[in-house]
């Protein structure tokens, strides 16, 4: 859920104990405070398991019920993945969990010593002020099928990022041994092509090579668009090819498992740069969830295509006579409009309603009429 920084800070009332913890692989580090920075006990050592987590736990508790408080809420930074487990532990025994910035944390640890050093009893302090102040945001631990997408977008990522190092793999090995390639086919990706490469990469080897030889070779997968032309044009650029000569046998090597690699993998808000007189462009901050960020722009892009509204809005954008806007930034705005409208909808269970949308159009024949 999404609070105000004012809402944030009335969560921490003086019944409240707020535990900071410093996440590591092994072992987190955890103090305890007030809503007004008095600390309370001392700090706490844990191990990153379920005995370590269950001692933290009877910690808390025990300053909760010393101190005569009834509500705790546990802050951390989200330190690569090792805060998951600990923090699904916490919600399903009903403790709020909360997470500030580790940008705000290397920032603010200066504060009290001048000291930019990092510790594991300095950092949950720090922690621990960011969320008195209520600089912190409330985590989404999914659950159900939900979980299993998220996951799902995670291995989609991860198979993306390869799949284009591979491909920049392949392209630098042609412009090595074999620069003449794309000459002869468009696309290196392209059946034919990727015959080649795994079967015949480099000059020597299809110079060697006959026309009919070379046909059955692409014959073997591919029936249409290759033909003799083609396989004629394909020696003769490589007799003439200036590529690397030298290391040969390993060059065949390396690009037979990139293609092989290939061919697996492919189964498969805006910010204002500005300063006195000075104006500068206007881009978005790219912080947040940059999966997001693509499925929101992917669907914007659609919805200008096929709905009437936001064809309309775009339009407007980026025809307006007072700051007309580029496509592209038109585009973003649709997406912090798309947002917006999904939260209205599942938030007031309301129906979507196209006349509201159309009320950003400010059509002068109608301001004069109102």
């Amino acid at each position: 859920m999404k609070y105000t920084q004012n809402e944030k800070i009335l969560q921490v009332t003086e019944d409240t104990l707020i535990a900071g913890v410093d996440i590591a692989k092994e072992s987190h580090y955890a103090r305890a405070f007030d809503y007004r920075g008095v600390e309370y006990g001392k700090y706490l050592r844990f191990e990153n398991n379920r005995e370590g987590m269950t001692e933290f736990l009877k910690w808390a508790k025990d300053l909760i019920e010393r101190h005569k408080k009834n509500k705790l809420i546990v802050g951390m930074e989200p330190t690569g993945q090792y805060w998951l487990c600990f923090a699904q532990y916490l919600k399903d025994n009903n403790i709020k969990v909360v997470l500030v910035n580790p940008f705000h944390v290397k920032r603010s640890k200066e504060l009290d010593d001048n000291s930019p050093t990092k510790s594991d009893r300095k950092d949950p302090k720090t922690i621990v002020m960011l969320v008195k102040d209520g600089r912190y945001v409330e985590p989404t631990i999914t659950e159900g099928v939900y979980a299993e997408l998220r996951v799902a977008m995670d291995i989609k990522d991860r198979l993306n990022k390869q799949i284009g190092m591979t491909k920049n793999q392949i392209t630098r090995w042609m412009d090595i041994y074999f620069p003449e390639f794309n000459t002869v086919f468009s696309d290196w990706e392209g059946k034919a092509a990727l015959i080649t490469l795994r079967e015949i990469p480099t000059p020597e080897k299809i110079a060697e090579k006959s026309t009919r030889e070379i046909l059955s070779i692409w014959k073997k997968e591919v029936q249409r668009g290759v033909g003799e032309k083609r396989a004629i044009k394909l020696i003769e650029t490589a007799k003439e090819s200036v590529g690397k000569k030298q290391g040969i046998k390993m060059a065949e090597y390396e690009i037979k498992t990139l293609t092989k690699q290939i061919q697996k993998l492919g189964g498969l808000n805006l910010v204002g740069n500005s300063s006195g007189k000075y104006k500068g462009e206007t881009t978005i901050s790219k912080r947040g969830r940059k999966r997001l960020r693509r499925v929101l722009f992917n669907a914007v892009m659609a919805l200008v295509a096929k709905n009437e509204e936001f064809r309309e809005l775009h339009k407007y954008y980026t025809t307006r006579a007072q700051n007309p806007l580029k496509k592209k930034q038109s585009l973003i705005v649709l997406c912090n409009k798309l947002i917006r409208v999904f939260y209205v909808i599942l938030k007031k269970g309301v129906i979507y309603d196209p006349i509201k949308m159309m009320k950003d159009i400010k059509r002068p024949a109608l301001q004069e009429a109102a």
